[in-house]
């Protein structure tokens, strides 16, 4: 058949087991598709067509059944040619060697004089032959593509499942394509994942993870303790640039937490010292204690400026070693885009999937509207709390510690629950790309999160004083004692509630047999497997392991740095020692993440 860059030289194979191999062969295999079976069997109108679909793409595939013959297995690669051509077709970048790159421009070529670029390292740390990305060609030879020590080809692991990817999620000739998260979510596929490379992981593993007692090299035990210094190149060949991307800015964020981490201590003990919680009035003498507070605030306003600006810096140094810039210039369709297939371009003349402009317009205002009226439930539903804190609580400032509990929950809730609206919204507006996707999904969870989180906040800080007995009856001096208060509540509940997340529930999911049979249902045959003593070949190992969902985990994490730097950032001045404990916080974070 034809496809991207030419007809197939050799066809792909397709391999059928009626059961687990003997041999494990899985690690000549990049991706795993589990697909359930009936009576034994793939089903016609949906496994059968998926993997008929992956074999139009020129794809190498090899299925297994499960002992109980409930599920199959389908093992994944794509041979050198496969990736060669999809490469060349899609204008793939891929990193220059170094040494290689510097010996071609020495040497030259028709037309062009040798030349030789010096590195001054004053100038700049990169050399003027590194991080150099350019499309992948097949007119040029091989030796130009960096490649790891021992590795004989530049398509790595990595790169394989980029490719991959692409492939799979491309349209063959305008037929359609294979939607992995619809298929995921209406049970027609169980999973979909890239196999582990076990040796590879245990490696990234004993550089990442060790703790201090293991270390063995001051390199190791600065990795171990310093929550900046992790091996960022060794996560992004291993997970991608988006886990990576995230990982970087957890380090750059914590990295600067250090400093109102420091200076809120004697600040904080100077407030406690001199048992001074409330707000200086007019005309009130200035203390020690609360010109402490206001340096403090001060230096904090300053430091969000210098650590956002800092970041950008840092993003910018990204881009060009991995070769991101230019990323959104060429990005592939989303498999879930919808529109209609015409068979030319006006741009290029290549079938292309077409989506009114007007259409999605008119699903904006929409959407705006429903995200609207979520913004506003929220907003009744704070007010609702602080109304039942002065009509049946009374005005005594003990009650806050109840009103912020409530608070506390109500964010939880609401914000859990409006992530799936959020989701749904946009997929409805039907973006071609996904960094166009993820940019809507991120401003719709910014806006509600913002206002969910913060409005009790801005309520305790700027109105209540304004409302009759609204601080209780201590006066206008105990609204920074209730606003302290409230953060210690609620930014302590975000606190304790991310590192249960990211302790017990895994524990519970993957330790306790029970509630992962209870919480899993296909998967369940695979543990009696395993309890009857059959052992597991690597891709029922990857299978039983928590989904990580790219999109929905990613953004749900920055969205929590996020609202812990805007705790610190705006309201830190009522608590100062909260600075310190999302510091310690997160440095346990990132390392259980």
């Amino acid at each position: 058949m034809n496809g991207p860059g030419g007809v197939v030289p050799e066809p792909p194979t397709v391999k059928v087991l009626d059961s687990c191999p003997v041999e494990d062969i899985t690690s000549q295999y990049d991706m795993c598709m589990v697909l359930p079976l009936k009576d034994g069997k793939l089903e016609p109108n949906k496994g059968q067509n998926y993997v008929a679909k992956l074999l139009e793409l020129d794809l190498d595939v090899y299925i297994y059944n499960s002992l109980y013959h409930d599920v199959a297995f389908v093992l994944v690669r794509a041979s050198d040619e496969r990736l060669k051509r999809c490469a060349d077709y899609y204008n793939f970048k891929m990193l220059l060697d170094p040494e290689v790159a510097r010996s071609f421009a020495m040497r030259g070529s028709e037309g062009i004089a040798p030349f030789d670029i010096e590195h001054i390292e004053s100038i700049t740390p990169y050399g003027p032959y590194e991080s150099i990305y350019t499309n992948y060609s097949t007119n040029v030879s091989e030796d130009l593509y960096w490649r790891p020590e021992g590795e004989t080809s530049p398509f790595r692991r990595a790169v394989r499942l980029k490719l991959m990817t692409i492939m799979i999620q491309e349209r063959p000739n305008g037929r359609e394509n294979i939607k992995i998260a619809r298929y995921l979510k209406t049970g027609s596929m169980l999973g979909y994942f890239p196999l582990h490379d076990h040796g590879h992981k245990a490696a990234l593993s004993r550089e990442w993870l060790y703790w201090p007692t293991n270390y063995l090299s001051p390199k190791q035990l600065m990795r171990g303790i310093l929550p900046w210094a992790q091996p960022m190149q060794a996560v992004r060949e291993y997970f991608g640039e988006k886990v990576a991307l995230f990982f970087n800015f957890f380090a750059h964020y914590l990295y600067w937490l250090i400093f109102p981490a420091v200076i809120c201590i004697p600040v904080q003990i100077n407030r406690w010292y001199a048992s001074e919680t409330s707000e200086p009035g007019i005309g009130d003498e200035i203390t020690g204690a609360r010109l402490g507070v206001l340096l403090y605030a001060l230096c904090v306003s300053i430091w969000c400026g210098f650590m956002l600006e800092f970041w950008k810096r840092r993003c910018a140094d990204v881009a060009l070693e991995w070769g991101m810039i230019g990323f959104e210039e060429n990005e592939a369709d989303r498999p879930d885009f919808k529109g209609k297939m015409l068979e030319r371009s006006h741009i290029d003349g290549l079938p292309h999937m077409h989506f009114p402009a007007a259409q999605r317009s008119a699903r904006q205002m929409l959407t705006s509207l429903a995200v609207f009226l979520a913004i506003s439930t929220v907003s009744a539903l704070v007010a609702g709390i602080y109304v039942l804190k002065f009509v049946a609580l009374g005005h005594d400032s003990s009650m806050q510690a109840v009103v912020s509990v409530f608070n506390a929950v109500q964010i939880q809730i609401t914000n859990a629950a409006y992530r799936f609206v959020a989701h749904e919204l946009t997929k409805h507006e039907n973006y071609r790309t996904e960094t166009q996707h993820e940019d809507a999904l991120i401003l719709k969870l910014f806006a509600f999160q913002f206002i969910n989180s913060y409005s009790s906040f801005f309520f305790l800080a700027f109105v209540a004083k304004y409302i009759a007995n609204g601080c209780g009856p201590d006066g206008n001096g105990a609204c920074v004692t209730n606003l302290a208060m409230n953060l210690a509540i609620i930014f302590g509940t975000r606190l304790a509630t991310a590192q249960a997340d990211a302790f017990v529930v895994p524990y519970l999911t993957t330790r306790v047999g029970w509630i992962t049979k209870l919480v899993r249902g296909k998967e369940r045959n695979l543990f009696s497997q395993r309890e009857l003593g059959h052992s597991l070949v690597a891709p029922e190992i990857d299978f039983l392991l928590d989904r990580y969902d790219n999109e929905g985990t990613s953004i749900a994490k920055y969205g929590q740095l996020t609202l812990d730097f805007g705790y610190t950032a705006l309201f830190s001045a009522a608590l100062p020692i909260s600075s310190l404990l999302a510091f310690g916080a997160g440095c346990i974070s990132l390392k259980s993440e």
